[in-house]
């Protein structure tokens, strides 16, 4: 745990080094309420299930509101630390059942993490950017509100969230590149780096040996800088808004780096909206028993105007 923190302190020294002092948009909120201890039910079952490739991970689960539609749609990645052993998609399901709730389209992707094959950079992020792409092959069958399209993530989910976004401004040369993105109206980063310098020594500590690299890709004489097309600081500015949501009780991504990104986005011209929530853990926010979770999903329909 000590080398974890040390790593942590080095990547937010190098981090901060580069930003602005907090907007005004940044604010705090009040605390979440405690977590109920009894056992839950198991998580609802998707509406369906859509595969995008051959792999045992490439798949969606999407869950439908009712109403004919038109439907707003948030597609949502779910964190892990890019292991298969730290979780899945179904870490996701609460959410995607309570969003069908309020009248929106929950497009959970499920992907390959670095210790699957054909995972290693560039594999997780086109698995990202297929998922997510695959909401306009689906938009007429599933009556989808092209226009209200919302990407979000958590933990390292929020990370692949906001990398996404700015997918539309990877360079050309690059494999991740696109020439037809998906681009969202909005982004919501739930408790996700967006700044990668400086994390190979933590990610490693933290996620297992050599998750960095499979995940980043290693320097070549062909890539000789990783971080041009992986780290979202790199990507901006997006060019739609976004809102960033973390714990000040955060210990795994604390609020000191996500503000950080803040900072970047806001002075490459982004429209930011930090939301720190008081009391809020790491998990309080993607947990749907908590008041962080209603300020997460609040979000979000405010940002498909719902």
């Amino acid at each position: 745990m000590q080398s974890i923190r040390r790593h942590l302190a080095a990547a937010l020294t190098v981090a901060l080094l580069t930003t602005l002092a907090l907007p005004a948009t940044a604010s705090a909120q009040a605390a979440p309420t405690a977590v109920q201890q009894a056992p839950r039910p198991p998580a609802p079952e998707p509406s369906e299930r859509i595969v995008y490739g051959e792999a045992p991970s490439q798949f969606i689960e999407v869950y439908h509101p009712t109403g004919a539609g038109p439907h707003p749609v948030v597609v949502f990645v779910h964190g892990g630390c890019y292991v298969e052993r730290a979780a899945s998609v179904r870490s996701a399901r609460r959410m995607g059942a309570d969003l069908a709730e309020h009248g929106v389209v929950a497009w959970n992707i499920a992907y390959r993490r670095t210790d699957e094959e054909g995972a290693a950079f560039p594999g997780l992020f086109q698995d990202i950017a297929t998922a997510t792409d695959r909401v306009r092959a689906e938009a007429g069958r599933l009556n989808l509100d092209l226009s209200k399209v919302v990407i979000a993530g958590h933990s390292s989910g929020g990370h692949l969230a906001l990398w996404s976004a700015g997918r539309p401004n990877i360079p050309a040369t690059s494999p991740l590149h696109s020439n037809t993105p998906l681009r969202p109206v909005a982004v919501v980063g739930i408790a996700g780096p967006g700044q990668f310098e400086g994390m190979q020594p933590l990610l490693d500590d933290s996620c297992g040996a050599d998750t960095f690299v499979r995940l980043m890709g290693a320097p070549s004489l062909e890539r000789t800088d990783v971080l041009a097309d992986t780290s979202p600081d790199r990507l901006l500015p997006f060019g739609v808004p976004i809102h960033l949501i973390v714990g000040s009780q955060d210990d795994v991504v604390p609020p000191m780096f996500v503000d950080a990104f803040a900072k970047a986005a806001i002075a490459a011209g982004d429209a930011v909206v930090l939301n720190v929530i008081e009391g809020a853990d790491h998990e309080d926010p993607v947990d749907v028993r908590t008041d962080a979770w209603v300020q997460v999903r609040t979000a979000i329909l405010a940002a498909v105007g719902r």
